[in-house]
């Protein structure tokens, strides 16, 4: 997963720890014991690497950011405070993949708390003023007393929680074990989401709402006793010019044409959203325009020849969508020339020559999908010309020639495998290999000449393994791999690892020298300058 960015937070005023090193951290305070990264030794300890220590109670002035940033060195691991931690705002690990860990020996308090990839463990009880959160599985938190907090939030995230004071939502609970609603509690500027399986209950992206309201100093729950209110239909404007993929959440009452097209016209699909009255013949030509397939969700009604003909140009699978009474041979052929896949659609009746020579032009691999008396070999060669993937089988081994399968494993090496063992001739198997070097494997070892093995190797030097394997491997072939890719060096057997391969390697990549055997390393560093 991709780390997601989130707006900087107030900076942090804090009085300064000390820094001692990882190591020291481990043994006085029995890390290996506490904290899962090293009971699990899922972490080293670095002799580089460093944690804060701050002795006795600590007061923070704003939030407290559990992330790598410029406040925070990536050489520096973790924080452990060894007395009670009071942040005056709230305690923020954002990046839900990684984070220095926080080990806080005392007690916590806090307006509110965000667990992300971080581990965060409390040895005594957390008093959190309003929202705590646990988000994704890379992190941990762990409160060994009691959580005090408004609301509690597990989104598929390791808890370890000694005793709860507060309502809860888990990702993982269905409702008939908790009823809260979490359009109780949330703010009304917060996005709820009502997913339907594996049951039906309130959700909430927590990294998109929550984090950026948290991180901004931003309430996140309601005032005590105030209902929550739905957003007007201007309100949905914005929110949809800013988040065309929520239509789904608008209220099906707010549904225009004006606002459905604010969808649609960034992704077609989401047609399916539109209420009935919102989808005018104006809003499903704009989605079947942008996504041939929304032509699923028009009305019958609005089905002709214009939105038929702009849906099939734009995905040639939408003509699978079309009605019966619309099929003609001209909207089949503009199918098959967007995607030749759409073949599968075309009626039997209208599955001619040109509507399948047009199919294979366009995606080779449709092939499979013609009618076995119009496998000519004419339109099998042109197919092969266009494959994505080697589709020798689909034609009858009597119409298969050399010039066909040449076709094809050049543009799919690996497909030599399909290709007859008589049909594996040295000039099928030197496309192959041009193609994907790996494809040697299926090289008859009859047919494998000078040629076609230095091809596979300049083509995929690492097959350099499989050489050695079957002991064929020599240095000349070594240099043509290393010439081609000088970090193939960590995959050549040591003996063949001369002076002459070494420069070549490194001259074509700097980082190679770190595989060329120390003793060769000077010579070597001369000769590659």
């Amino acid at each position: 997963m991709n780390l997601k960015s989130c707006p900087d937070a107030p900076a942090i005023i804090m009085q300064q720890p000390v820094m001692i090193s990882e190591i020291e951290a481990i043994t006085r305070f029995h890390l290996d014991t506490v904290l899962e990264r090293y009971a699990s030794k899922y972490v080293s300890p670095q002799k580089a690497c460093n944690v804060w220590l701050h002795e006795g109670d600590m007061e923070i002035d704003g939030n407290l950011i559990v992330d790598w940033s410029e406040n925070w060195p990536t050489d520096v691991v973790g924080m452990i405070v060894t007395g009670n931690l009071t942040v005056k705002d709230s305690i923020l690990n954002r990046n839900i993949n990684d984070g220095p860990f926080l080990l806080v020996l005392g007690n916590v308090k806090a307006n509110n708390l965000l667990g992300g990839g971080s581990e965060i463990h409390i040895a005594r009880s957390a008093m959190i003023r309003d929202l705590c959160v646990g988000e994704y599985n890379d992190g941990i938190l762990t409160i060994k007393g009691t959580l005090e907090c408004k609301l509690l939030i597990v989104d598929d995230h390791f808890t370890d929680i000694g005793k709860k004071k507060c309502h809860e939502w888990t990702s993982d609970m269905p409702p008939s074990v908790s009823e809260l609603k979490l359009s109780d509690y949330l703010s009304d500027e917060i996005n709820i989401q009502t997913e339907t399986e594996p049951y039906e209950r309130e959700t909430v992206d927590v990294y998109e709402e929550i984090v950026p309201r948290l991180v901004q100093g931003l309430p996140v729950l309601r005032t005590k006793g105030a209902r929550r209110k739905g957003k007007a239909y201007q309100d949905w404007l914005f929110e949809l010019r800013e988040h065309p993929d929520r239509l789904e959440k608008a209220p099906q009452e707010l549904h225009t044409p004006e606002l459905v097209m604010l969808s649609v016209t960034n992704y077609g699909g989401w047609l399916q959203h539109a209420s009935a009255k919102s989808r005018s013949r104006e809003v499903c030509l704009a989605a079947v325009s942008n996504s041939g397939r929304a032509l699923e969700f028009v009305p019958e009604s609005f089905k002709d020849e214009q939105l038929c003909k702009a849906a099939v140009t734009t995905d040639g699978c939408a003509l699978a969508f079309v009605p019966a009474s619309l099929m003609s041979e001209e909207l089949c052929r503009i199918a098959v020339g967007s995607e030749g896949g759409a073949l599968y659609a075309v009626p039997p009746e209208l599955r001619t020559m040109e509507i399948c020579l047009a199919a294979v032009r366009s995606n080779g691999d449709a092939l499979v999908l013609v009618p076995e008396a119009l496998r000519t070999k004419e339109l099998c060669l042109e197919a092969m010309h266009h494959v994505n993937t080697c589709s020798v089988e689909a034609i009858p081994r009597e119409s298969l020639t050399e010039e066909m399968c040449v076709a094809a494993v050049s543009k799919h090496g690996g497909g030599l495998k399909e290709v007859p063992v008589d049909l594996r001739t040295p000039r099928v198997c030197l496309a192959a290999v041009n193609n994907d070097g790996h494809a040697l494997e299926y090289v008859p070892i009859d047919s494998r000449n000078a040629e076609i093995v230095r091809a596979a190797i300049v083509s995929s030097p690492d097959i350099v393994i499989d050489l050695h394997r079957e002991g064929v491997l020599t240095e000349d072939l070594c240099m043509v791999a290393a010439e081609k890719w000088g970090l193939v060096l960590m995959h050549i057997p040591h003996r063949f690892l001369t002076v002459r391969v070494c420069i070549a390697a490194v001259k074509d990549c700097d980082d190679a020298m770190e595989y060329v055997p120390t003793h060769l390393r000077e010579m070597v560093k001369a000769g590659s300058r």
